[in-house]
């Protein structure tokens, strides 16, 4: 890992534990920010997610270490080195 690399992720856990040690892990915002920016600087968290159709029926699942984002009406995300575009559809993602 390169030095500027590593100080950023070592800076960040630094904060992410700050934060929780304030107190701020008791608010349900807080807890969902902290965890936003723990899967940020870990490259993701264990997720399975499921494509359906409008109509209901499953596409596809996937499962692993995903970061998920979400932009307009497309749900992106990589995973096993490749890279998964979701346009429209039903997304839920679970995390484990």
């Amino acid at each position: 890992m390169a030095m500027k690399t590593r100080n950023m992720v070592v800076a960040a856990g630094l904060l992410v534990a700050s934060l929780s040690t304030l107190g701020l892990s008791g608010c349900a915002s807080c807890s969902r920010t902290l965890k936003t920016m723990e899967s940020d600087i870990s490259g993701g968290m264990p997720r399975v997610v499921e494509v359906y159709t409008n109509t209901g029926e499953l596409i596809a699942t996937y499962e692993g270490t995903i970061d998920i984002q979400y932009q307009d009406n497309r749900t992106l995300f990589d995973l096993d080195g490749k890279r998964y575009t979701i346009n429209g559809g039903i997304v839920i993602v679970e995390e484990q």
